[in-house]
């Protein structure tokens, strides 16, 4: 009980550190299961933010509900950077981690953690205002799920397109907050992502 009671401390000091701004970015992504193309997970993701360093490291972060509760979330770290007319684009073609979480169950108790890599190629200028960005054969599996949370995509495809708004200051309690939300329920740490922009990394 006391640990539960600190954990949820830290979730409400994490909520009440994020900044108010309005909801921004967003996408839609589409995830396929390879055992059985016919289950697919597709929708919108209506809020995004992105981070993004000299060194060619990005991190965006796509979610579909509100930061307290949402029902699907996806982080993204693209290592390096695709120039076009001279990188191939094929199946084999990886530059970004991918995780995809998925909250459902009453009140959003049970969470899938869904780990992979694929090839996030830029549609603007990373650096930006507004990244546009596309992800290309992102090959998912779930990493590690609460006792109850059914699969039902096995191995998976991620695809689809999204925009993120550039935003240093709002991405590290944002990712902070997913890593509480996954540790509450998991009840142990599992780092989601970090900010690539930052030294401070929340390891829980």
């Amino acid at each position: 009980m006391m640990r539960h009671s600190l954990t949820l401390f830290l979730l409400l000091v994490v909520v009440a550190a994020l900044p108010a701004c309005a909801a921004h970015g967003g996408g839609r992504l589409a995830v396929r299961s390879i055992g059985d193309p016919r289950t697919v997970l597709a929708g919108g993701f209506d809020q995004g933010w992105y981070t993004f360093d000299d060194r060619n490291n990005l991190t965006a972060v796509l979610l579909d509900g509100p930061i307290e509760s949402p029902t699907r979330a996806v982080t993204i770290r693209m290592f390096w950077q695709p120039q076009a007319g001279r990188t191939p684009l094929d199946a084999s073609a990886t530059n970004a981690t991918i995780h995809y979480m998925i909250f459902t169950g009453d009140n959003n108790a049970l969470v899938g953690v869904y780990s992979g890599a694929g090839f996030l190629y830029p549609t603007s200028k990373p650096g930006s205002r507004t990244l546009a960005a596309g992800l290309w054969q992102a090959h998912l599996r779930l990493d590690v799920s609460t006792q109850g949370f059914a699969d039902r995509l096995g191995q998976a495809v991620l695809q689809g397109e999204f925009t993120a708004r550039r935003d240093e200051k709002a991405i590290g309690p944002v990712l902070r907050q997913l890593n509480l939300l996954v540790r509450e329920r998991l009840g142990f740490a599992r780092l989601v992502e970090h900010d690539s922009s930052s030294r401070s990394v929340p390891v829980f």
